[in-house]
């Protein structure tokens, strides 16, 4: 064992040792947060007691913790939540979100319209980690809930309430007593494209009768179509609609913008100049082509294992390789192997 590398190794887990007690993580959740820095729970405790002579490689280990280092250093610590809170999209909805809790009674909802991947979920969650003492209440709509006024009622009283009454006919009369209770409060609806055009129904009832404020977080494509399937639908929409902010939040429509890209980029530990903007434009209309920031989320994972596994630093290169390949057409793909097969074959037929 080289003892310089046991004094480094050593000296870097005191360090992030220190960057744990800041964060206030326990050493499961620290060592699940950074797992690809530290390896396993079991790996971080060694670590730290001093006991990992004999039971990791020294080399491999150290560069890992020096990567580690390293992105702490190029990041100033930036962690999911910070990153994240960071995007355009979360910033855009956290300000649309103040407006809607300042807007006059006649203001009751917010209407956002993204696709998958671009952070609405995660927007939700945050909200409900920051207001957990206060009347917000988070809820998914299913599939199944598609035009089931009866089973959207349901779903919203049970998260209010934890009520459930027998008697179908019971539910909207019993849902809207207990709003009324509550006073003020905010019902954040994911996936509420689900609920078609009886969520709004729902929806209607509520704001007419109770002080609910409420978020719609949805697909755009889905929406225009629950939105505009008859006249029936057209009129019944625009009556809840036109009790909520103007315009529509659908800035995001077509995916995650340069900004996002770039902040999440940024998140990595990458510096944030003129060669990251580069890579973003240069990647983001892959990404909105297909999932967001889960294709982007894919492609770091995939870069930062080749890195691993060559033991060579993350770079924004990789990145793009990993983004394009992600983003491949299956068009592409099947030439890119015919090609490897006709190089292995001398192009025989």
């Amino acid at each position: 064992m080289d003892a310089s590398h046991s004094t480094e190794i050593n000296a870097l887990v005191n360090r992030f040792a220190g960057h744990q007690k800041a964060l206030g993580l326990s050493d499961a959740r620290f060592a699940a947060r950074y797992e690809r820095y530290l390896g396993s729970h079991k790996t971080w405790i060694k670590l730290k007691d001093g006991t990992w002579p004999g039971h990791v490689n020294e080399q491999r280990i150290l560069a890992k913790l020096q990567s580690f280092a390293g992105q702490l250093d190029g990041a100033r610590s930036y962690d999911a939540d910070d990153f994240l809170s960071n995007l355009p999209y979360v910033r855009h909805m956290n300000a649309q979100f103040e407006r809607l809790l300042a807007s006059p009674l006649d203001i009751r909802g917010l209407i956002s319209l993204a696709p998958q991947g671009v952070g609405k979920s995660w927007w939700a969650s945050k909200v409900m980690d920051d207001e957990r003492e206060s009347k917000f209440f988070y809820l998914r709509l299913l599939h199944s809930y598609r035009e089931r006024g009866y089973q959207i009622a349901c779903a919203i009283l049970e998260k209010l309430s934890g009520q459930r009454p027998k008697n179908p006919a019971d539910v909207m009369p019993t849902l809207i007593s207990h709003a009324k209770a509550l006073g003020e409060f905010v019902l954040i609806l994911d996936e509420a494209h689900n609920g078609g055009i009886a969520l709004f129904r729902v929806l209607k009832d509520l704001v007419d009768e109770t002080p609910v404020r409420f978020v719609y977080l949805g697909f755009p494509t889905e929406f225009d179509v629950i939105t505009g399937t008859n006249k029936s639908a057209i009129g019944e929409s625009r009556q809840t609609l036109r009790r909520c902010l103007q315009p529509i939040c659908d800035e995001f429509r077509d995916g995650v913008m340069v900004g996002d890209v770039e902040a999440f980029l940024a998140g990595q530990g990458f510096k944030r100049d003129g060669e990251l903007r580069k890579v973003a434009r240069e990647v983001q209309p892959y990404i909105a082509a297909r999932y967001n920031l889960t294709t982007l989320a894919s492609a770091v994972r995939s870069a930062r294992k080749e890195a691993e596994d060559d033991e060579t630093p993350l770079t924004l290169g990789m990145i793009t390789s990993a983004i394009q390949s992600l983003c491949a057409t299956s068009a592409s793909r099947r030439a890119t192997l015919q090609a490897l097969s006709d190089s292995q074959t001398g192009g025989a037929k």
